[in-house]
């Protein structure tokens, strides 16, 4: 079988430069691991996406512990939810990396992929919004920020799937019935 080399595990035009130059080559020891435990890509995205969404009410809970003047406890938790968030990047990057090295990318990993992208986006902004809103307790544009954040995200991330469509559409990968969803666009 084909060796899984780093040079399979990149993605094609990727425009992300921090990704490609720093996280991509982070993620690829943690593909090669998954792959040697026998996890799959979509096993990857799972882990990814629960390090994601347990990053979320420690983003709230350290805002309040130090907003009661738990300074050092409240820093502490901030740390583990800013972990626990490159943890969730970089299995993120790692479950694309491993489905393009073992041949077996899909549309399943990818669209259960974009659902915690879609997720986990606001919904990360939120309680970070909330966590700085405890943290100062006048703070309420904080508040705001994090209200407005979430359907300027899924804005964004909704016009990426109209996107991915209209090329699947382009390509002749969809079937009659999403190729008429697409059309009328």
């Amino acid at each position: 079988g084909e060796e899984l080399q780093y040079k399979n595990a990149v993605k094609k035009d990727e425009c992300a430069l921090i990704t490609e130059l720093v996280g991509r080559r982070l993620a690829h020891p943690l593909a090669l691991l998954a792959h040697k435990l026998g996890l799959s890509a979509n096993t990857v995205t799972i882990i990814a996406g629960m390090c994601w969404m347990s990053s979320l009410p420690l983003a709230v809970y350290a805002g309040s512990l130090y907003g009661d003047g738990r300074i050092s406890l409240g820093l502490t938790i901030w740390f583990c939810c800013g972990f626990l968030w490159n943890a969730g990047y970089l299995l993120d990057i790692a479950d694309g990396s491993l489905a393009r090295m073992t041949g077996t990318a899909s549309r399943r990993g990818f669209y259960l992929d974009y659902v915690f992208h879609l997720l986990f986006k606001p919904a990360f902004l939120l309680s970070i919004g909330i966590g700085l809103y405890l943290c100062r307790g006048d703070g309420t544009w904080w508040l705001v920020f994090a209200v407005l954040s979430v359907p300027a995200n899924w804005s964004a991330s909704l016009s990426a799937v109209e996107h991915v469509l209209c090329e699947e559409y382009g390509k002749g990968r969809l079937t009659s019935l999403a190729a008429t969803a697409v059309e009328k666009r």
